[in-house]
This record gives structure tokens, sequence and C-alpha cells, in this order.
């Protein structure tokens, strides 16, 4: 789990992440109801999407 801190064009800087400087990251994947992480933010399309997923 990591933090978005901002979002330009095609680059997604965080705060958080495994990895090394500059890595290349391929998936991204929303917060889902099953992670459990304390603060953690759902962005309002995913929300919107589950609920339609849900009726």
């Amino acid at each position: 789990m990591v933090e978005v801190l901002e979002v330009e064009d095609n680059v997604v800087t965080v705060r958080g992440l495994d990895a090394f400087d500059g890595t290349p990251v391929l998936d991204l994947k929303p917060f889902d109801y099953w992670d459990m992480v304390e603060d953690a933010r759902i962005p309002e399309w995913w929300t919107r999407l589950e609920e339609k997923r849900i009726l």
C-alpha cells in the first residue's frame, strides 16, 4: 500500500513504495474492502464501480 502524492501525465508520485527511485511500476490497483490499512482513502470512481457491481 502506498500513498499517492501526485499524478501528472503518466507519472504517479507515491510514498511508501519498496522500490528503487525511478523504477517503472507496471500495475496499480485501488484499495478494496478486503485490504486492511488504517486511514486508507478510496477514490470516488472505485466506490461508484463497487456500488454498481453490488446492485
